[in-house]
């Protein structure tokens, strides 16, 4: 783990704390789902630098939310018909004078 996201565990350790909600770093860094709850509950509070901290350890610990990507649709047309590659001696290269 690189020593920005360390820096940024014990800050959000530190305001959990002042927030009254109890942290425990080691469980968070190998419990993913503990480490979604923790960071889901900052999204509710109204003390701005949690919120932020938490957004920043979210993004740097790879937890965000995957985004629901469309699926193709199913009648999606086929490609067109590609015509076969004209061979070089068939095709007319025009007066070489």
């Amino acid at each position: 783990m690189n020593p920005a996201t360390l820096q940024l565990l014990a800050k959000f350790r530190k305001l959990s704390g002042r927030q009254g909600r109890p942290f425990d770093v080691m469980r968070f860094v190998e419990d993913a789902a503990y480490a979604r709850e923790c960071l889901a509950l900052t999204l509710n509070t109204e003390d701005e630098e949690l919120l932020l901290v938490g957004l920043q350890l979210q993004q740097a610990m790879g937890l965000s939310r995957p985004t629901a990507t469309p699926s193709p649709t199913a009648t999606a047309s086929p490609p067109p018909a590609a015509e076969p590659p004209a061979t070089p001696h068939n095709t007319y290269i025009g007066r070489l004078r």
